[in-house]
């Protein structure tokens, strides 16, 4: 598209289809949003920054101590499967509705159900989760080596 780049030189006629043209773009979706751009570039700008700062801290926490990482998102989805299906369960008990508290148990029973799968998985694959987290650590650091990596996430 073409905007002229000064406004006020133009014959009034064109002044008057350019500012019908400028209502138009700003009453329209497209038109709101560019609008809402406009008006939240520094946010956005913040979160880009943020985001390459959260991008290096993890990248060196994953480099420093991956075996914790790995063990605290073990015993956090251990957490998930336990509470989440104690917590459906328990639930069930607080309700009248039938199918309501068939729901609960269900559930509950699914998550229960996934944590004992979860829990034999980990049981026979235990080798598997210590290669996985030396593949881990060392990937993280190669990331380490080259940050200019963290602007393929940025963009």
């Amino acid at each position: 598209m073409c905007f002229p780049s000064d406004v006020e030189n133009l014959p009034m006629a064109l002044k008057e289809k350019w500012g019908k043209v400028v209502d138009d773009l700003r009453a329209g979706e497209s038109g709101k949003m560019i609008q809402d751009l406009q008006n939240s570039w520094k946010e956005i700008a913040i979160c880009l920054v943020t985001a390459m700062v959260y991008s290096l801290l993890y990248m060196y926490a994953m480099s420093i101590f991956p075996t914790a990482i790995a063990y605290m998102a073990i015993i956090f989805i251990e957490l998930v499967f336990v509470v989440g299906g104690a917590g459906l369960i328990f639930e069930s008990f607080k309700t009248d509705d039938k199918d309501r508290k068939n729901g609960y148990l269900i559930g509950g029973a699914v998550y229960l159900l996934f944590g004992v799968f979860f829990n034999i998985m980990m049981f026979c694959f235990w080798s598997k989760l210590k290669e996985g987290i030396a593949i881990i650590d060392a990937t993280a650091d190669f990331f380490i080596a080259t940050k200019r990596i963290i602007f393929v996430s940025l963009f």
